[in-house]
Formats: C-alpha cells, structure tokens, sequence
C-alpha cells in the first residue's frame, strides 16, 4: 500500500493543467462541423460573389403579383 500513496502524493503535487480537457472521442466531429461550417462559407461566399442569388421570387405567382399592382 506504500506504493500506492507515493504515487498519489505525487500527482497531487503536479500543477494541474490549464485548458479545456476534451475527450478523444469528440474529435471526429469537431472535423465534421468545421468542414461543414467551411462549405457554407465557401458557398455563400460564391453565391454573393458570382450574383446567383435570388433574393425576390420568380415564376408565375411572381409575374402575376406584378401584374395587379400595375391596374
């Protein structure tokens, strides 16, 4: 049982570390969600950059809409 308090006393002396403790399990997903937060920015970037985005509607409710506020 010596052995055993040696070792606890020990690790009691160490400076504790400083930081966010994070599981190994959690990485994988930190990988998906910045991979995924990285592809909305690329995309939203390039749909504001190239003028693909449709900002009012388009078709035939939209036309009509048009239509009547003219009479």
């Amino acid at each position: 049982m010596r052995p055993t308090l040696i070792r606890l006393a020990q690790q009691a002396n160490k400076a504790p570390k400083k930081g966010i403790k994070v599981p190994v399990e959690i990485y994988p997903l930190f990988f998906a969600m910045g991979l995924a937060g990285c592809s909305a920015l690329y995309f939203s970037t390039k749909k504001f950059t190239h003028g693909d985005l449709r900002l009012t509607r388009q078709g035939k409710k939209a036309e009509h809409a048009e239509g009547e506020e003219k009479h």
